[in-house]
């Protein structure tokens, strides 16, 4: 198959460690573009088991549900996913937590940066609202309508979960920089002031939803390193790897390769 044929240089597919049959089933599935995220971001937590990743995902079906309305297709993408992000929180978020699953969210409430923009990730894309996922080193959080609205979707403050920037704000961060002559004139003068603000402010960098449960099984490993699981952590981190091939999480794999010797 391609997940097998494939390779990089830390691991082959074949050497690459699975908890369970579910785990390795969802993980081929999206190596090979069969992209089930949902029920790949839940089984990176090695209890999960196909019958707990259902039972989720039919929880988080159920609240698509209702957007199957001609009510909601009508609004204005804010309103959309003002309401999107407040249905969310409400029904399946409770409590912020630093080390987390995705697997938490359904467990407990529980939920972190990582765990929260994989859900509104899946969301969207269900609900075909186009998006990107931008990461930055410590940080994830979702831009919507990133073409148009630009508008931002966070997941560690309830309060300021989401945000559209007005044009007034835009003008000013774009005459600011091009003031100080962080954006040249010539290009001031050929590109408009939403294609200027787009490129300088969001200039973190975008990553996909096979990438971001690359990080999750990364912030799996580096609990495990905390616990001293330097074997745990290095399984999950192969796994990390092979989806994500980035400088962070090789360095990281032969930092904790290296203390298993």
């Amino acid at each position: 198959t391609n997940a097998q044929s494939k390779k990089n240089e830390l691991a082959s597919f074949s050497e690459l460690h699975f908890f369970s049959d579910a785990e390795k089933e969802f993980y081929t599935n999206i190596v090979e573009k069969k992209t089930d995220y949902f029920h790949t971001l839940a089984c990176v937590d090695p209890s999960i088991g196909i019958g707990d990743a259902n039972s989720y995902y039919n929880r988080f079906e159920l609240l698509l549900k209702k957007y199957d309305d001609p009510k909601w297709s009508g609004k204005k993408p804010p309103k959309k996913i003002k309401t999107l992000y407040n249905d969310i929180h409400e029904t399946f978020f409770d409590q912020y937590e630093e080390k987390n699953m995705f697997s938490d969210i359904f467990k407990a409430g529980k939920y972190n940066c990582v765990s929260a923009t994989g859900m509104y990730a899946v969301a969207l894309s269900e609900l075909r609202i186009p998006y990107v996922i931008k990461e930055e080193p410590t940080h994830v959080y979702i831009v919507a309508f990133p073409e148009t609205d630009q508008i931002v979707v966070e997941a560690t403050n309830p309060s300021a979960g989401y945000r559209q920037y007005s044009t007034v704000f835009k003008k000013d961060f774009v005459d600011r920089l091009t003031k100080v002559k962080l954006i040249g004139s010539e290009e001031a003068a050929s590109k408009t002031t939403e294609e200027l603000f787009e490129k300088y402010f969001f200039t973190k960098k975008n990553i996909e939803l096979q990438e971001l449960v690359a990080i999750q099984y990364y912030n799996d490993a580096l609990y495990k390193m905390e616990d001293g699981d330097f074997k745990t952590a290095f399984l999950q981190l192969e796994k990390s790897y092979y989806l994500y091939p980035s400088e962070r999480i090789g360095y990281l794999t032969y930092i904790n390769a290296t203390a298993l010797l």
